[in-house]
């Protein structure tokens, strides 16, 4: 395969500055910065002068803006996307492509070239005359595209020193940007960077709209032999071949539309890219998911890129003093038991008790940063533990105590108070009348009762 001359530095640096290449990604400097290299699966938090190992599977703590630096990637030859979403981190909500602008189609714009040519008198004026000069006409013009395709310079060659570069990538990911430079510079003239209006130039392939040109000049030349009605062998011989030329102008388009494609792509090849800054608040966390994929698109970018795929999640979270907690589980209370009143043999008395010791009750409680550990995979100390037991008979059974978790399961004591009947304004012994009733109220006793809890900690669904 022929390849591109080599130009001078000199002459590489103006070809490089003339193509104006897109701008890069604005690097912006965080206090906090995950680094997660996708071709070896490890992630380091890096955060001042300090740079430690972390398990994606365990959240990131900091009140500082985070970004994520992915690197060992070659963007040229992989996709990667980038989500962030917000995680509630208190309980209390619980508890109430690339984006490419249209490009023409070169198809179209071939069409309009043709058609525009004929309705001029340059097709007329260049392939007008004799049997010679309709054949030295279509001989110029199948030379021309023939040239664009296959000479020095052309499209063929293009796409080899693209494809060359992409394999170089494909062999070293961290060498991306380095490629993409050499590529440019080798490139040369070849680039040039139409206007867009809405954002800055795309560089683009000047040999495209050259090949669109040699196309239409080929196709007026015939339409002219055509006209002329000139039959002799050595025309007949040239229009034939540049018939076959352009029967094949549609896979010829497919192939300059699918090597410009190539060719942005591998000029914009990056091997890290850069998320963020995201910043935790105190009520909300950030998950960051991170998809790094194989690009098959366009079909020559397949047999290069890097098999399988990585998704990795990382959680920014708040470093809260105090954090909430919430569950719910079984209450025990060993001396749940209260008297029941009545009349007995007309006198006040105590008639039976009633036994609430198991209750379903819902619990809420804080913890503090110093002694919660689930960031290591560790307990946590809740405290204080504050539960409701709202569906006992007498009433709602209210209390609080400490309790101590892991994962979900939580385990606690404390004391509680219960409602109970308490006799208004008599005695146990004084005399009632036949037609009379006991009068009771029911109120919170003012003795304590121990609790025994064992819970399932709900709030761990959401972190």
């Amino acid at each position: 395969m022929t390849f591109l001359p080599v130009v001078s530095l000199a002459a590489a640096a103006l070809a490089a500055s003339s193509a104006d290449p897109p701008p890069q990604e604005e690097r912006v400097d965080c206090p906090v910065t995950i680094r997660f290299d996708a071709h070896t699966g490890s992630a380091v938090l890096l955060q001042g002068k300090e740079e430690r190992l972390i398990d994606p599977a365990l959240p990131v703590r900091t009140s500082e803006a985070v970004c994520l630096l992915v690197v060992g990637v070659s963007t040229a030859l992989q996709r990667v996307e980038f989500q962030d979403t917000p995680v509630d981190t208190t309980g209390a909500t619980l508890l109430a492509s690339t984006f490419r602008g249209p490009v023409p189609d070169l198809a179209e714009l071939a069409g309009r070239a043709m058609a525009r040519l004929r309705e001029t008198a340059i097709g007329p004026v260049l392939f007008r005359g004799e049997a010679a000069s309709l054949a030295a006409a279509v001989k110029r013009a199948t030379a021309r595209v023939e040239k664009l395709l296959a000479g020095p310079g052309s499209l063929k060659e293009v796409r080899g020193a693209v494809l060359v570069a992409l394999g170089q990538m494909a062999a070293d990911l961290s060498a991306s940007e380095k490629l993409a430079a050499l590529l440019r510079a080798r490139l040369g003239p070849a680039l040039v960077c139409q206007p867009r209006p809405d954002g800055p130039c795309e560089e683009r392939l000047r040999i495209s709209s050259e090949i669109n040109i040699a196309f239409a000049e080929l196709d007026a030349a015939l339409a002219t032999v055509s006209a002329s009605g000139e039959r002799d062998a050595e025309v007949t011989r040239l229009v034939e071949h540049a018939q076959e030329l352009l029967v094949a102008y549609g896979t010829t388009m497919a192939a300059v539309r699918e090597t410009e494609d190539l060719v942005a792509i591998a000029l914009a090849a990056r091997s890290s890219v850069r998320f963020g800054p995201v910043s935790a608040s105190w009520y909300s966390g950030r998950d960051l998911r991170l998809f790094v994929m194989p690009r098959t698109e366009p079909q020559a970018l397949a047999p290069l890129a890097p098999r399988g795929a990585t998704n990795v999640s990382f959680r920014v979270m708040p470093t809260q003093s105090i954090r909430l907690g919430f569950g719910l589980g079984l209450l025990y209370v060993p001396a749940g038991e209260s008297a029941i009143y009545g009349t007995v043999n007309g006198v006040v008395a105590q008639t039976g008790s009633n036994y609430v010791r198991v209750l379903w009750a819902a619990s809420l409680a804080l913890t503090y940063s110093g002694i919660d550990w689930r960031d290591s995979g560790g307990p946590t100390i809740w405290f204080p533990d504050l539960v409701v037991a709202p569906f006992s008979e007498a009433g709602p059974v209210i209390g609080g105590g400490v309790a101590l978790s892991w994962k979900f399961l939580k385990a606690g004591a404390g004391v509680v108070w219960m409602r109970t009947e308490i006799l208004n304004g008599v005695s146990v012994g004084d005399p009632v009348g036949v037609a009379e009733t006991v009068p009771v109220d029911y109120r919170y006793s003012t003795t304590p009762r121990l609790y025994l809890q064992l819970a399932f900690q709900l709030s761990e669904l959401i972190r």
